[in-house]
């Protein structure tokens, strides 16, 4: 009998040794594996700096990673009133890449801007003809064109085109805004009523396109 249970300690005692060095082994690698792990501002800093990006323009003072936090502090904070944008550039100088971003962010929301008014009425008209297309091509000029003021840019990162591609030697520039709902509802609101005014379509479509004016305006995440 004592035989048998010192047959038996013999036989558990390799598997709790060897259960205490996984143990061991895993607690070790863990901090490892928490080290290697990269946040998202931090794997967005990395890829800009291997694709040669620097932060460009009047928030220069600050760094890549703290401008990101930053702008994504702001989203976090009141994401029902406060609205993320982003737009890319290329230009001979960074002035013209950092003006053509900004004009290419303002494109995107008044593209989707135009895009709720357009699924609205489309929904209750089933077809509003040619001049429900020519107040929807108004309506979205004159969005980029109110939008356009009120965006107020978070950061921008630049480089100088290395690649051999036609743009090679030319400046690129990615910019990211944050544009306030209340004031961009009242920006569409104006455009709205323009666009009604200059293709004489009041009577047709201005109390209908309201409601989707008002329609809070996310762009679509990528």
């Amino acid at each position: 009998m004592k035989t048998n249970i010192i047959l038996t300690a013999a036989a558990v005692l390799p598997l709790l040794v060897s259960c205490g060095a996984s143990r061991q082994s895993v607690q070790q690698t863990q901090p490892d594996v928490q080290k290697a792990a990269v946040s998202g501002t931090e794997a967005k800093v990395k890829e800009w700096q291997a694709k040669g990006f620097s932060v460009t323009g009047a928030m220069s003072t600050f760094t890549m990673y703290d401008l990101l936090e930053m702008h994504n502090r702001k989203i976090l904070s009141d994401p029902d009133n406060i609205v993320p944008a982003f737009g890319t550039g290329i230009g001979a100088d960074k002035a013209t890449a950092q003006y053509a971003a900004l004009n290419n962010a303002a494109t995107m929301y008044a593209t989707k801007a135009g895009s709720v008014v357009s699924g609205g009425m489309t929904n209750q008209f089933s077809t509003f003809g040619e001049q429900g297309n020519k107040l929807m091509g108004a309506y979205t000029q004159k969005v980029q064109e109110y939008i356009m003021p009120i965006m107020r840019e978070s950061l921008s990162v630049s480089r100088i085109i290395t690649e051999s591609v036609p743009q090679k030697g030319r400046y690129e520039v990615e910019s990211y805004y944050i544009i306030d709902e209340s004031k961009a509802a009242e920006a569409r609101r104006n455009a709205m009523n323009e666009a009604l005014e200059e293709t004489a379509t009041e009577q047709i479509f201005g109390d209908a396109v309201d409601a989707w004016v008002k329609e809070f305006v996310r762009p679509d995440v990528e």
